[in-house]
């Protein structure tokens, strides 16, 4: 069994790059705006991988306005302002890190996206699925003069990733990555084959 133990943003919604601490039952708490819907919505894309069919955004505060991957990767909120986004451009990456409680090996799932307030959808870079490696926002994040946090293109992600974990896998389609992390994460019960119940 593989217990999630992260979940990472980068350029996700409003809030801050980060890596969310998962330890055995976590609620997740906080004011209206806080971002709580913002956190469930990037598991919904990266359990499903990001396939239209599978996942339902939350609608803003008091259901007025749909929200989409879009405005999560430009920081769009309609608290502030919905046509003016954070950012005009951005490269995101939302991911999910689980640790096999057998063996004690890591593996990860994520997401990277870019984005551009010109443009009416964001465009999905990668899905992937890192083997033996649980993702961190550190292994992204740069530092700029003076002590400031960059977040990389997503171009960059991507090989930063490759260099990290040479194990990691592509995948075009969601069906190909959901059926990856499904058959690294899901073992069968070791006593069903022998008999038992």
């Amino acid at each position: 069994m593989h217990l999630l133990e992260r979940v990472v943003l980068c350029n996700w919604g409003r809030l801050a790059p980060q890596d969310i601490a998962i330890r055995e039952m976590t609620a997740i708490l906080g004011p209206t705006g806080a971002g709580k819907s913002t956190i469930v919505d990037a598991i919904q894309l990266i359990v499903t991988g990001s396939n239209s069919r599978f996942y339902d955004l939350n609608k803003s505060t008091g259901g007025r306005n749909s929200r989409s991957i879009r405005d999560y990767c430009l920081g769009a909120d309609d608290h502030v302002d919905p046509d003016a986004p954070k950012f005009p451009v951005a490269d995101s990456l939302i991911a999910m890190s689980f640790r096999d409680r057998i063996s004690g090996k890591p593996i990860s799932i994520g997401l990277i996206y870019s984005a551009d307030r010109a443009e009416p959808h964001a465009d999905l870079r990668a899905r992937f699925v890192a083997r033996d490696h649980a993702v961190s926002i550190h292994d992204f994040i740069e530092i700029s003069e003076p002590a400031k946090w960059v977040v990389p293109r997503a171009a960059r992600m991507i090989e930063r990733l490759k260099a990290i974990c040479p194990s990691v896998r592509l995948h075009q389609s969601s069906t190909a990555y959901v059926e990856d992390y499904l058959r690294r994460t899901c073992r069968a019960d070791p006593h069903a084959s022998r008999g038992f119940a």
